[in-house]
């Protein structure tokens, strides 16, 4: 659990079946209003709350990790369609794809998302489907 606590941004969508990736320093998924990077960030923290901004909105919650520390669980506690955030107001189109990608993990009977991840020192990937992930550095 130590290793996964902090703040981390993501960098990538990998998809290891094709070898491709959408990296944050694509033009195509710039924020449009700054004409820049998008930053997405998530922290976790020791009390097992976690945080994230995207540029535009934040969100947050409650997660776990299940017991052989291969799928982290956010828990929604009122969840809105399947979802867990607060807003998703104005998004950029990096940011669609993080909130797309990262609730297609959402189990309706549990009305959480479970996600299975990977962490080796400095990079995190939360895997969205068997050989798509979403990549993460520490900051």
């Amino acid at each position: 659990m130590e290793e996964l606590l902090g703040e981390w941004k993501l960098v990538s969508f990998v998809n290891e079946a094709d070898g491709t990736s959408i990296d944050v320093s694509d033009p195509d998924y710039y924020d449009p209003v700054n004409n820049s990077e998008v930053l997405i960030t998530i922290k976790y923290k020791e009390d097992y709350v976690y945080e994230g901004i995207t540029g535009r909105n934040v969100f947050g919650g409650n997660y776990t990790l299940n017991n052989s520390k291969t799928v982290i669980i956010f828990y929604c506690s009122s969840p809105e369609n399947g979802h867990c955030v607060t807003t998703e107001v104005n998004e950029t189109d990096f940011g669609n794809l993080f909130f797309d990608n990262l609730y297609l993990n959402y189990n309706h009977q549990t009305e959480n998302i479970e996600s299975s991840f990977e962490l080796s020192g400095d990079i995190f990937k939360s895997y969205y489907s068997e050989h798509e992930y979403m990549k993460f550095e520490r900051m």
